[in-house]
C-alpha cells in the first residue's frame, strides 16, 4: 500500500509541474501619457508594437484612464474608444475642428468600437478613474490583431475636453509549459524502475 501511495504521489507531482501555467503582465503608456488631455479639437491614434512571445496566450487586457474629468458641461459628453489593427506607432493627432460624433466610423482600417465613455458628473465635477476590461470577444480581436504583425493600437475621439492624468494599457498572458522529452523519459524510467523493484520483491 505504501508503494502505491508513493507512486501516485510522483504521478500527481509530475502532472502538476508539467501543466502549471505561468503568467506575465505587460503594461504600456503613450509618450504623452494624457494624450494631450484628449482635446476635443482633435482625435487620436496610439500605436503599440506588441505580440505575445512564442508560447504565451493573452489571458486578459484592460485600458485605464486616471483621474478623467470633463472640464465644462456639454451635451455631447462622449469619448469614443476603438481597438485598431496596425496603426502608426506612437501618438498621432488628427484635426476635426470639434466636429461631433465618432470620426473613426469612417475609417476603412480594421477596428472595433470598445466603449463610449460619458462623464456622468455635473461638470466640472470630481475626477474619476476609468477602466475598461476586455470582453472575450475583444480578446479574440486583440489576439488576432497582435498575431497579424505585432502592431495594435487605440483610437480616441473626444467630443469634449477630457482632462486626465494618464492612459495605461495592460495585458496579462499565460504560458503552459510542455514537458521536455528528457524529463518525460526520466520520469518513465523511474516508473519502470519502481515496477521492477516491486516484481523482484514479489
Amino acid at each position: 500500500m505504501g508503494k502505491k501511495c508513493i507512486f501516485l504521489f510522483f504521478v500527481c507531482a509530475f502532472i502538476c509541474i508539467a501543466t502549471q501555467a505561468f503568467a506575465a503582465v505587460y503594461s504600456f503608456t503613450p509618450t504623452r501619457a494624457d494624450i494631450y488631455d484628449l482635446d476635443h479639437y482633435r482625435y487620436y491614434t496610439w500605436g503599440i508594437n506588441f505580440a505575445p512571445p512564442e508560447g504565451e496566450t493573452i489571458l486578459s487586457a484592460s485600458l485605464a484612464i486616471d483621474n478623467i474629468n470633463n472640464w465644462q458641461p456639454e451635451a455631447n459628453d462622449r469619448l469614443y474608444i476603438h481597438l485598431f489593427d496596425n496603426v502608426q506607432s506612437g501618438l498621432t493627432a488628427y484635426w476635426d475642428g470639434q466636429l461631433g460624433g465618432d470620426n473613426f466610423q469612417y475609417w476603412t482600417q480594421e477596428n472595433i468600437l470598445l466603449d463610449v465613455y460619458t462623464d456622468l458628473h455635473d461638470a466640472p465635477g470630481p475626477a474619476e478613474d476609468y477602466s475598461y476590461e476586455f470582453t472575450q470577444s475583444d480578446l479574440a480581436y486583440l489576439t488576432q490583431y497582435a498575431g497579424n504583425d505585432g502592431r495594435i493600437g487605440f483610437g480616441f475621439d473626444a467630443d469634449c475636453h477630457y482632462w486626465n492624468d494618464g492612459v495605461t494599457f495592460t495585458v496579462e498572458t499565460e504560458t503552459i509549459p510542455v514537458p521536455e522529452p528528457a524529463s518525460v523519459l526520466l520520469f518513465g524510467m523511474s516508473l519502470i524502475g519502481m515496477f521492477g523493484m516491486k516484481r523482484r520483491t514479489k
